[in-house]
């Protein structure tokens, strides 16, 4: 009668082990799915589309006119940091169609992060000369500073989520 009695309770522990080896395996399953699936969030991005600039215009829904020059960037789990030369011909279009407004801050404008640029970068040019525009999408800062002497666009976004999923 023992022998029985321990004969089924090894049984037992076995189905139970193999119970719970499943439901482990399913979800390792459905985690490793969800890993590999494609990425939703970006399913407004156009495949001949930058990336960046996408999700740029997608966080700040502002359009960067066509014939811009890339100059430099940067981009990290947290920040992203865009400089852009336009057109001279679009610029003063696109500050006054998007709003920019002069910087009244007497401070000199940083950017977090300008120290992931090359050093001829890193310096914004004198508050006089910006203008700005700036934004919040959900979670994610933005600002746009436009150097009105040059057309040269500063961008700088920070995501709260580590990889630029928040829009």
């Amino acid at each position: 009668m023992e022998l029985s009695t321990t004969l089924r309770g090894i049984t037992n522990l076995k189905f139970s082990k193999l119970k719970m080896k499943g439901k482990s395996l399913i979800v390792l399953l459905l985690l490793f799915y969800s890993g590999c699936s494609t990425n939703n969030t970006y399913k407004d991005i156009s495949p001949v589309q930058n990336p960046n600039e996408a999700h740029n215009e997608l966080v700040t829904k502002i359009s960067i006119p066509e014939g811009y020059t890339f100059v430099a960037g940067v981009d990290t789990d947290f920040i992203r940091i865009t400089i852009l030369d336009l057109d001279k011909k679009s610029c003063t279009k696109f500050y006054k169609e998007n709003k920019f407004e002069p910087l009244n801050d007497t401070s000199p404008q940083i950017f977090i992060g300008m120290n992931y640029l090359d050093s001829v970068y890193r310096q914004l040019p004198v508050n006089n000369k910006l203008l700005k525009i700036s934004g919040k999408a959900r979670f994610t800062n933005w600002i746009y500073l436009l150097d009105t002497t040059t057309c040269r666009l500063y961008g700088h976004i920070c995501f709260p989520d580590l990889n630029g999923h928040t829009k």
